[in-house]
C-alpha cells in the first residue's frame, strides 16, 4: 500500500472509490474537477491517495472553502472504502494529512460525518473534533406529491404582484447579472453557519454559475416585482437521473412571510414532476426552523443528520 499524491488519472477512480464509501450521494468526476477547480489563489489544497494493486482504497485531502475563506482555517476530508476499513488505514491517512497541514499552522480544520458513520465520528471525537452543526436529510416522493397539495399551499400565501421566472432566462440576460450577483450574495450571506460568510467577486459567481456541472437554472425559479427579486428556489442535479437536489432556497428580508419560498418551491416540484423525476431531497440546518416547517409542509420526510465538525489549535 502506498499513499501518494492524487495525480489527473485518478479522478475517475476516486469518483468510483467515493461511490463505495458514500452510495446514497456519489459524486461524479465532473463535479470532482468542478470542485477542485475552484481551488485557485489564494486557497490552499492538496490531495492524497492510497493506492493498493493499482486501486484507490482511501483517500484525504485539505481544502479552503472560497464561501467561508480563511487563510489559516481549512476543510479537510478522509475516507476508506469498505473492503479496506479495518485495518488501520484511516489512521495513515489522517496522519499523513495532519503532518502536511503542520507547515501551515492551521488555526482549525472543519469536516462533515454522517451520523450514522459512529465509527467515524468516533475517531475524529478521539482527535479533538467537536460536533458545532447538524443539518437533516429529507426527502419528497413526488409520486406521493398531488395537485391538492399544491393549492393547499397557495391558498395561504400573499404572492400578489410577484411574477415567476426561471433563473435560466434571467441568466440570459446579460444585463441581469450583476442584479442576480447582487441577488444571491445577499441571500447567501444570511444562511445559518458556524463560519463567517466570504463574499465572492461577481468574476467568482459568473464563472461558477457558468461551469457547475450541478447547477439546473432552467428548474430554478426567482419571484420577483419587475426588477426587484425577492425569492429563489433552486434544483440541481445529482448522480442519479431520477434524483434531484435542492439547492438554495431563500427569500430577502424584507419580503419575507409572504409565502415566496413556498411559492418558489412549488415551480420547482412542477418542473420535477415535468421531468419525471421521482424523488428531491434537501439538506438544512437544524436552526433554520422556517425552512424545515416548510418542507414538512410539502412532505418532505427528514432523514439522516450530517454533522459538521471542527477541530481548534491554541
Amino acid at each position: 500500500m502506498e499513499i501518494r499524491p492524487f495525480a489527473e488519472a485518478d479522478y475517475p477512480d476516486l469518483a468510483r472509490a467515493y461511490a463505495q464509501v458514500y452510495p446514497d450521494a456519489p459524486r461524479s468526476e465532473a463535479e470532482f474537477r468542478y470542485l477542485d477547480g475552484r481551488q485557485k489563489l489564494p486557497y490552499r489544497c492538496a490531495r492524497w491517495v492510497a493506492e493498493e494493486v493499482g486501486t484507490i482504497s482511501g483517500w484525504c485531502e485539505y481544502t479552503q472553502h472560497p464561501s467561508w475563506y480563511h487563510p489559516d482555517k481549512y476543510d479537510v476530508a478522509l475516507a476508506v472504502v469498505p473492503d479496506a476499513q479495518g485495518r488501520g488505514l484511516g489512521t495513515l491517512l489522517y496522519d499523513h494529512l495532519t503532518a502536511s497541514l503542520a507547515l501551515h499552522r492551521p488555526q482549525a480544520l472543519r469536516t462533515n460525518v454522517l451520523e450514522t458513520c459512529r465509527g467515524q465520528l468516533r475517531f475524529l471525537e478521539r482527535r479533538g473534533f467537536a460536533e458545532t452543526q447538524r443539518s437533516w436529510f429529507s426527502t419528497l416522493d413526488l409520486k406521493q406529491f398531488g395537485s391538492e397539495t399544491f393549492t393547499e399551499v397557495l391558498a395561504d400565501a400573499d404572492c400578489s404582484g410577484f411574477v415567476v421566472t426561471s433563473v435560466a432566462a434571467l441568466e440570459a440576460d446579460e444585463a441581469r447579472l450583476h442584479d442576480l450577483y447582487t441577488f444571491y450574495q445577499e441571500l447567501v450571506a444570511d444562511l445559518p453557519r458556524t463560519q463567517p460568510y466570504t463574499p465572492w467577486s461577481f468574476e467568482q459567481f459568473v464563472e461558477h454559475r457558468r461551469s457547475s456541472p450541478l447547477l439546473l437554472p432552467e428548474g430554478s425559479f426567482i419571484a420577483h416585482k419587475g426588477r426587484t427579486l425577492a425569492a429563489v428556489s433552486e434544483l440541481k442535479k445529482t448522480s442519479r437521473p431520477e434524483q434531484l437536489q435542492t439547492g438554495l432556497t431563500a427569500v430577502r428580508r424584507t419580503f419575507r412571510r409572504q409565502g415566496l419560498a413556498l411559492l418558489c418551491k412549488l415551480h420547482t416540484v412542477a418542473y420535477a414532476q415535468a421531468m419525471g423525476v421521482e424523488e428531491i431531497t434537501t439538506r438544512n440546518a437544524s436552526s433554520n426552523g422556517a425552512m424545515l416547517r416548510i418542507n414538512e409542509r410539502l412532505g418532505f420526510v427528514r432523514g439522516v443528520a450530517d454533522i459538521e465538525l471542527i477541530k481548534t489549535f491554541a
